[in-house]
This record gives structure tokens, C-alpha cells and sequence, in this order.
């Protein structure tokens, strides 16, 4: 297993192109174990992505290569249908006067070669504590459902026709996690910390890289000590340094990582990603 699992790293690297390395041989079960584990990982298509053309990959047996190719294909089309959807809502929200700022989600899917490969949980939004009924009345409106009557930070919207799921935060944390609740106070100005960037022929507002990254951070942090981790929250750190390395406050980084006791563990994910 060890050897399949250095082999679906450096698959993984070659997807988003921060290694280039050929792989080794697999034999018939070595491939079925390599599309269990990116199924866990929810990295079905960037694997295969990586490795369709290869020699290697005629090793697999015919049934498995067709029916990872239909899924592929099926996904590209949920992946967009979602996305097209979403650009569709935020510019309906941004025209009604809510200015939500757009975290994680379509902000990192396009920071990689092929953004589709790259799924979408959810897309998540922050928005003004005065904006949240005017947007609730937009999201009723455009036909989402509240997928939960929570009344925590979070308010969850699912849009029926496309799948694409909407995180509504009041705040980026719950405020009764332990974790979580000191991290809200690193984005008290998230707003006056925002910025416009263009993603996908889109104007979105997002917070500033520095700050940007911190949250990154912290939500891995949040899922490390909690539910655990994936591999691909690693890769969106990973692209959105080698995108926005250059622009990012360091000293701000590590001031408020290491100031809780993370410094070392997210120099790890660096040196991971």
C-alpha cells in the first residue's frame, strides 16, 4: 500500500503541476486501489487526468478504464452546470446590493490547469450581518432551499436543478468551537480586508491574499483537529502560494500561527504541498 499511496502523490503532483514525475507500473488491483483511494479523496477526475494517456494505465482492466472515463465525463458536467449556476447567483446577489465576499471554492478551482478536475463541496460566501435578510430574499427568490434551519454562523442553501450548494457564513467560525471561535477574531475586518480579482471572466470580491491564506490555514486546521483532512485542501494551499506567494504578508502568517501553537504544523503542510 505504501508504494500506491507515493504513487497517487505524485499523481496528484503532476496534476496540479507541482511535480512532474513518470509513474511506475500498477497491475490490475494496484489500479482499482488508485481509484478507491481518489474516490475517498474526491480526486477521481484530476487522477485520471494524470494518467489516461499513460502506458501504464492500459494495465487496468477495460471495464474499470471505461467506467472511470463516464465518471469523468459526468462530473465535468456537474462541475460546470454548477459553477455556471453560481456566477449566476452572485451577480444577481452583487446587483441586488449585497457585496458577499467569495472564499475557497471557484476562487481556488481556478487557480488549477483544468479548474473542473477540481471539485466543489460547497461555495461559501461571508456576508454583512445588515445583508443577510436582503440575501436570503435573493437566494428564496432564484429558487434555493434552506438545506438547514440552523441558527449558527453558518446558513446552508442547496439549488435543486444543479446540485451547487451555498454556504451562507455570518461569521467564518462557529463561534461555540473551541477551535474556531479564536479564529474569528483574525477576520473581524474581513471586509476592509477585501480586494477584486478576476476569476473565470468574473469580478469577484475576496479577501486579500495574506488574509486569504490565514483562513486557508485555519479551516485546515479546523477539519485537522476535528472530522480529519483531505489531500485536496493541501493542493488549494499549495496553488494559491505558487499564484499569490509574492503578495502575501509572511510575518503575518507566521505571527498568527505561531502565536497558537501552529507554526510547525503548517510549515508541514507547506512542505507537503
Amino acid at each position: 500500500m505504501k508504494k500506491i499511496y507515493e504513487q497517487f502523490f505524485t499523481i496528484v503532483g503532476n496534476f496540479t503541476g507541482d511535480c512532474c514525475k513518470p509513474i511506475g507500473d500498477f497491475s490490475c488491483s494496484d489500479w482499482q486501489t488508485l481509484f478507491e483511494i481518489s474516490s475517498q479523496q474526491k480526486l477521481e477526475c484530476a487522477v485520471y487526468e494524470s494518467v489516461y494517456n499513460t502506458p501504464s494505465f492500459e494495465a487496468a482492466e477495460k471495464q474499470l478504464r471505461e467506467e472511470w472515463k463516464t465518471l469523468v465525463k459526468r462530473r465535468y458536467l456537474f462541475e460546470v452546470g454548477k459553477v455556471e449556476r453560481f456566477w449566476d447567483i452572485y451577480e444577481t446577489l452583487t446587483g441586488a446590493g449585497v457585496q458577499p465576499l467569495v472564499l475557497k471554492g471557484v476562487v481556488c478551482r481556478f487557480l488549477y490547469s483544468k479548474p473542473y478536475a477540481r471539485p466543489s463541496g460547497d461555495e461559501d460566501l461571508l456576508v454583512r450581518k445588515e445583508d443577510l435578510k436582503k440575501c436570503h430574499l435573493v437566494l428564496k427568490e432564484m429558487g434555493l432551499k434552506r438545506a438547514s434551519d440552523s441558527d449558527g454562523n453558518v446558513l446552508k442553501y442547496m439549488d435543486v436543478s444543479t446540485g451547487l450548494q451555498i454556504e451562507v457564513h455570518k461569521s467564518l467560525f462557529e463561534e461555540t468551537d473551541s477551535v474556531g471561535s479564536y479564529f474569528n477574531t483574525w477576520f473581524e475586518n474581513a471586509f476592509k480586508m477585501s480586494e477584486m480579482v478576476e476569476t473565470d471572466g468574473h469580478s469577484i470580491i475576496t479577501m486579500e491574499p495574506t488574509y486569504h491564506l490565514l483562513y486557508l490555514f485555519a479551516h485546515w486546521i479546523k477539519h485537522f483537529v476535528g472530522p480529519g483532512i483531505g489531500i485536496r485542501q493541501i493542493c488549494d494551499i499549495s496553488k494559491f502560494i505558487n499564484k499569490w506567494g509574492e503578495s502575501i504578508d509572511w510575518e503575518v502568517i507566521a505571527e498568527k500561527m505561531c502565536g497558537q501553537k501552529y507554526g510547525l504544523l503548517c510549515a508541514n503542510v507547506i512542505e507537503i504541498g
